[in-house]
C-alpha cells in the first residue's frame, strides 16, 4: 500500500514504513546495510593480504631465476619473509634449495596458485549471500 506523506512517498511492508529516498528505512535494510559494510571491509583485508602474499612470492621467484645472493639484505629479507609462505610446498618435487645458484623456484610458483585460489574462495564465501538493495 502506497502513502504519500508530507509530500513522500512511503510504502508499508511487514508494518514497518519504508521511504523512497531511504531516510526512513526497515531495521532489515540497516542490518543488511552493516553487513554489506563489514563483509566490504573483510573482503578488502583480504584482497591487502593477498596482494603481498603475491608481491613476495614473484619476488622470491624472480631472485631464485637470477640467482640472486642470499647475502644480499634485499635478497635475504624476501628470501625470508616468504619462507613460512613456501614451506608448505618445499620436497613436493623432491629437490632442495640452493640460494645463490640460478634456478626455477617450483614451489614459489605453486605457492602463488595456492594462495590465489584460497583467497579467491574466502573472498567468494565473504560475498556469498550480499547483495545490492539499492533502487
Amino acid at each position: 500500500m502506497t502513502q504519500f506523506i508530507h509530500g513522500h512517498e512511503v510504502q508499508s511492508a511487514d508494518d514497518r514504513l519504508i521511504h523512497r529516498d531511504s531516510r526512513i528505512t526497515s531495521s532489515h535494510y540497516v542490518h543488511r546495510s552493516m553487513t554489506d559494510v563489514f563483509g566490504g571491509l573483510v573482503t578488502r583485508v583480504v584482497y591487502m593480504a593477498s596482494f603481498v602474499v603475491t608481491v613476495l612470492l614473484s619476488l622470491r621467484f624472480l631472485l631464485s631465476i637470477v640467482g640472486a645472493n642470499p647475502a644480499n639484505i634485499i635478497a635475504n629479507f624476501i628470501y625470508n619473509a616468504s619462507s613460512a609462505l613456501v614451506t608448505p610446498f618445499v620436497g613436493l618435487f623432491n629437490y632442495q634449495p640452493h640460494y645463490g645458484i640460478s634456478r626455477f623456484d617450483f614451489e614459489s610458483l605453486i605457492a602463488l596458485v595456492a594462495y590465489g585460489i584460497i583467497a579467491w574462495i574466502v573472498i567468494a564465501l565473504i560475498n556469498t549471500g550480499t547483495e545490492d538493495v539499492t533502487d
